[in-house]
């Protein structure tokens, strides 16, 4: 494996933990909402790395879905979608303000709609999850608020994928202003949120690594499918043995 990110740092300010979506909609199997199969795990994994990382002064950011009830990924907020069906753009481009398959309870407009989907194509649609302000949106123990230095919200808004950590959230100008170079990042869900925002990083000129331990996938095709896609982006898995000996080889000899 390559280290030479690790190698390059004269310092751990220069690394932050990013927990994606360690929330109860996710990991919580008794919610109901988005269960990610083994998610509990993610947490548990990734409090182990928080508990590493405070050792190290490393900077700890917890990047979590906050989503309105009227989101566009939401199937409900539309009259004859289920959950995990997709919408496309050339399903909606024919849609007109009298004849459409909005719901009432659509927080977006058709024109927003359409907007969105002609940029991105099609998305998947979710049975709802980690709504503001309620018990889906909280952090999954063992994890704790006070376990972190910043808590970044994401998917705010009605119309947004809010799939990356970066996605409509400050976590870049966050990283920038301490002058962060690697992340390591642990959460859900692997062919998701985590891919997209290890994606992100890269493309921004971080190095990111994931954790093995501390993250989980929803399913293994979609799974396998980013983790191919993050290998030729450069991008690694590390398992918690091997960031405890980077760790303490670079900062502790």
């Amino acid at each position: 494996m390559n280290h030479t990110a690790f190698e390059l740092l004269s310092s751990p300010k220069e690394i932050a933990f990013i927990s994606v979506d360690n929330t109860q909609g996710f990991e919580n199997q008794a919610l109901q909402e988005l269960y990610v199969s083994e998610g509990e795990q993610a947490a548990q994994g990734s409090k182990a790395v928080v508990d590493l990382c405070k050792g190290y002064g490393i900077s700890l950011i917890n990047v979590f879905d906050s989503h309105p009830r009227g989101h566009l990924l939401f199937s409900q907020n539309y009259k004859d979608k289920k959950p995990f069906e997709m919408i496309s753009y050339e399903e909606v481009k024919a849609w007109t303000p009298q004849e459409h398959g909005l719901s009432q309870r659509a927080g977006f407009g058709l024109s927003e709609l359409q907007s969105h989907l002609q940029k991105v194509e099609q998305e998947m649609l979710w049975p709802d999850h980690c709504i503001q302000g309620t018990q889906g949106a909280q952090l999954m123990p063992p994890l704790e608020e006070s376990d972190f230095d910043f808590h970044l919200p994401k998917g705010t808004a009605p119309v947004s994928s809010g799939y990356s950590g970066f996605e409509q959230t400050v976590l870049d100008n966050i990283l920038k202003e301490q002058g962060k170079k690697v992340l390591l990042l642990g959460g859900v869900a692997t062919d998701y949120c985590i891919g997209q925002t290890a994606l992100d990083a890269k493309k921004l000129g971080y190095q990111p690594y994931l954790i093995y331990e501390a993250i989980r996938g929803v399913a293994q095709e979609t799974t396998q499918k980013m983790l191919f896609e993050l290998q030729n982006k450069h991008i690694e898995l590390l398992t918690h043995q091997e960031l405890m000996e980077i760790l303490s080889k670079k900062f502790n000899s």
